[in-house]
């Protein structure tokens, strides 16, 4: 984050903002233990923080975690190339969703974010629930604050109102769904 002449932040926002570069995996290692650091971080498209001191093991299994998460898809393996559930179209192929309100292109990381959702649609799943089966957190690790970065980051994408979600919900004091039949 704290770089000679240049904003980490700014630096990921770029990186994300850029077509060519924008599924690069971005992990910020620094000395900023803030809590609004890190909601920064994530808020500008980070996929994981760590601060310093860490463990190195910790550093090597979350830079393994980044890079299963971020890697090709095998879409040979997938039956069928959408998922579907209510008027949301997920293209497995694409990394592409469209809604009523148009398509767009997805990460990597909101691509699984969002397929696993959809493929349950309808189930609520808490913070730690989704850094397990969506990023292959181990048990009572990672931070709530990474789900919550990249639940916002997806509603920008596919929601009308961000604010007002009618896909993606939030299940005050348990978690998140994707609704298959959002309320008009």
């Amino acid at each position: 984050i704290m770089m000679p002449g240049a904003d980490g932040y700014q630096v990921c926002r770029q990186i994300r903002g850029d077509p060519l570069l924008s599924d690069l995996p971005v992990l910020f290692l620094t000395a900023r233990l803030k809590d609004e650091d890190k909601i920064e971080g994530f808020r500008a498209g980070a996929d994981d923080y760590l601060t310093k001191p860490f463990n190195m093991e910790e550093l090597q299994l979350r830079v393994k975690a980044i890079m299963r998460r971020t890697a090709p898809q095998d879409t040979a393996a997938t039956p069928s190339s959408e998922v579907i559930a209510g008027d949301v179209v997920l293209d497995t192929r694409s990394f592409q969703v469209t809604t009523p309100h148009g398509a767009t292109l997805l990460t990597n990381v909101q691509f699984d974010l969002l397929y696993h959702l959809m493929s349950h649609a309808d189930q609520v799943f808490n913070s730690q629930q989704l850094l397990q089966d969506v990023w292959d957190y181990p048990r009572d690790t990672g931070s709530p604050e990474l789900v919550r970065a990249h639940i916002k980051n997806l509603r920008e994408k596919i929601e009308p109102e961000p604010s007002k979600p009618r896909y993606i919900l939030t299940i005050q004091g348990h978690g998140y769904t994707f609704t298959s039949t959002p309320e008009e």
